[in-house]
């Protein structure tokens, strides 16, 4: 799999931690990013910002 540039509502999987993160911003290219959907809600930008430390997400997929 090759890596990702995450933009504005990406969710990616690290790969070197095995981690999930929500994208606000960009962050440039890297290889152990793993695009894996994308925040399709309004106001995630502020209620991501908002989270202090590690937080629990719940992933589903819609038909």
């Amino acid at each position: 799999m090759s890596g990702d540039n995450p933009k504005n509502g990406d969710i990616d999987y690290n790969s070197n931690n095995e981690s999930l993160f929500l994208y606000y911003g960009e962050v440039g290219q890297f290889d152990e990013l793993h695009n894996v959907g994308h925040i399709t809600s309004k106001g995630y930008q502020k209620f991501i910002r908002q989270q202090k430390g590690e937080i629990t997400v719940t992933l589903a997929v819609k038909n």
